[in-house]
């Protein structure tokens, strides 16, 4: 199976919504794509709603910094996300702690889309 993705703005976020089996080269994409965006419509607030097949590898997850860099995703950016995979969690918690040490973006996983998107609303 491929990597799908659709990028639209909708109110006042970014909402990026992405299916498949990721590969490095097509999630540096996939961002490049989400930063093109979030710059054409003055929006820094992405809600990403992912439905996998499979978690995110070690190695892609270790290399979150370098493939954020080198899509132009900055500290600017407020991202809030959600995988229903259950096998994703572990992986996804990994990826937040990452994030939020290294403050390459403000970014927060959540269970429901209701709380991702009241988090984006929420002053930042």
């Amino acid at each position: 199976m491929t990597f799908d993705y659709s990028i639209a703005a909708e109110e006042t976020i970014i909402v990026a919504r992405v299916s498949g089996v990721p590969d490095r080269n097509s999630v540096v994409e996939f961002w490049r794509e989400v930063v093109a965006t979030a710059r054409k419509h003055d929006c820094h607030d992405v809600l990403g709603l992912a439905s996998t097949e499979r978690p995110m590898e070690l190695g892609d997850a270790l290399e979150i910094e370098a493939i954020f860099r080198a899509a132009g995703v900055t500290s600017d950016f407020r991202i809030a996300w959600l995988n229903p995979n259950p096998a994703a969690r572990p992986m996804i918690d990994r990826v937040e702690e990452l994030i939020r040490n290294r403050e390459i973006a403000d970014a927060r996983f959540f269970e429901s889309e209701a709380e991702a998107r009241e988090w984006l609303a929420g002053t930042p």
